[in-house]
């Protein structure tokens, strides 16, 4: 679904690369000139950061949701520390899961 590999910033300023080729992609000038496999370019710090850790935000997410609607509960006692998730939240969480996966874009 996305481009696999470590997302770090490249070695142009601005850039997002992975340490993997995708999508048949493997131009090794390219790559040697960003320092990896071209993500995004002309992204500010702030969204450099984002891009980053996008993936990761995204398995976490999914991994919420799918225990959420498995009913998996921790065996904590104290559930003050671990409130139930608010349909609200839920339905917030799905369609941003939806949004990130490209379905329905």
């Amino acid at each position: 679904m996305f481009s696999p590999g470590n997302w770090k910033n490249g070695k142009v300023p601005d850039s997002v690369v992975t340490d993997q080729p995708f999508r048949g992609v493997d131009d090794i000038g390219a790559r040697d000139y960003y320092g990896g496999y071209l993500i995004c370019e002309s992204a500010t710090p702030g969204n450099q950061a984002l891009i980053r850790c996008a993936p990761d935000m995204y398995e976490l997410l999914l991994e919420i949701k799918q225990e959420y609607e498995a009913g998996v509960d921790d065996d904590s006692d104290d559930d003050a520390d671990n409130p139930p998730l608010s349909s609200e939240h839920y339905r917030r969480m799905v369609a941003l899961l939806v949004r990130a996966s490209g379905i329905g874009n």
